[in-house]
């Protein structure tokens, strides 16, 4: 499951009408309601050993579930490219060009 939560509504509300909320939607993405609760784990904590790309300033084991999680902290603008395009979603995949 790729989650994805916006910082603010402002925020939803623009990613809404350039049609990028739609796409991930369609991609398979749970968009969660705006707000920083992803961070902490509030939605759906890390399970062992899974991965997260987070665009929060922090990267401290176990803050958003499992200490064995991988969270690897990027910009906004890194985004994985559609489902269709990408067999799963990897490290790897998302950060080849």
């Amino acid at each position: 499951m790729f989650n994805v939560t916006p910082g603010s509504a402002e925020t939803m509300l623009r990613t809404d009408k350039e049609g990028i909320i739609s796409t991930l939607l369609e991609a398979g993405c749970l968009i969660c309601a705006p707000s920083c609760s992803m961070c902490p784990g509030f939605y759906t904590p890390l399970a062992k050993n899974e991965v997260c790309i987070a665009s929060s300033t922090t990267n401290v084991p176990g803050r958003m579930g499992e200490e064995s999680a991988q969270v690897y902290l990027g910009s906004p603008p890194l985004s994985p490219p559609p489902r269709s395009k990408v067999k799963s979603l990897t490290p790897a995949n998302i950060f080849k060009e």
